[in-house]
C-alpha cells in the first residue's frame, strides 16, 4: 500500500493537484479508498483510478503509476500532456485504460501490448504521433480499441488481425 500511496502522491504533484476542482482527501491520512476518484480492494490496494472531469488537472503522467499493480481500471482526462509512460505496461491486471481527450503526445508505448487482461484501450483525441505499435496485436482480450483523432501515421499493423475479441475499432482522423 505504501507504493500505491506514493504513486497517487506522484500523480497529484505532477498534475498540479492543489488546483484540482475536487481533490477530496488527497494527501490526507484517510484510507486511499476515501480519496476522490480512487477505489481500493479489501486489502487497501488501488484497483481503480477514475479522474476524468476536471479542467484544472494539468501536467504529465508520472511513471510511478506503473507501480499500481492491482489496478484494473485507469481513466484520466483533462489537459494531461507529455508522453504515456511505458511503465503502464507493468499493470498486468488492467482491464480498462482510458486516456482519451487529453493532450498526450509522442508515440504509443509498445509496452501496452503486454497487458494480458486489457479489454478497452481508448487513447483517442490526443496528440499521439508515430505508428501504431504491432505489439497491440497481443491484446487478445481487447474488445474496444480507440486511437482516432490523433496524429498517428503509417500502415495499420497486420498484427491487429489477432484481436479476436474486438467489437469496436476507431482509427479515424489520423
Amino acid at each position: 500500500m505504501a507504493l500505491d500511496r506514493a504513486a497517487l502522491v506522484a500523480l497529484y504533484e505532477a498534475t498540479d493537484g492543489p488546483q484540482w476542482q475536487n481533490a477530496a482527501n488527497w494527501l490526507s491520512d484517510r484510507p486511499l479508498g476515501e480519496w476522490y476518484g480512487v477505489t481500493t480492494d479489501r486489502d487497501g490496494r488501488v484497483i481503480a483510478l477514475e479522474l476524468v472531469a476536471d479542467i484544472n488537472r494539468r501536467g504529465e503522467l508520472p511513471s510511478e503509476l506503473g507501480s499500481l499493480t492491482s489496478m484494473r481500471a485507469l481513466a484520466l482526462g483533462s489537459s494531461l500532456t507529455g508522453p504515456i509512460p511505458r511503465q503502464l505496461g507493468n499493470l498486468a491486471n488492467l482491464e480498462w485504460l482510458d486516456l482519451r481527450g487529453n493532450e498526450l503526445s509522442g508515440p504509443i508505448p509498445p509496452e501496452l501490448g503486454g497487458l494480458p487482461s486489457l479489454e478497452l484501450l481508448d487513447l483517442g483525441a490526443n496528440q499521439l504521433s508515430g505508428t501504431i505499435p504491432r505489439e497491440l496485436g497481443n491484446l487478445t482480450r481487447l474488445e474496444y480499441l480507440h486511437l482516432g483523432h490523433n496524429q498517428l501515421d503509417g500502415e495499420v499493423p497486420c498484427e491487429l488481425g489477432n484481436l479476436v475479441a474486438l467489437k469496436g475499432l476507431s482509427l479515424a482522423n489520423n
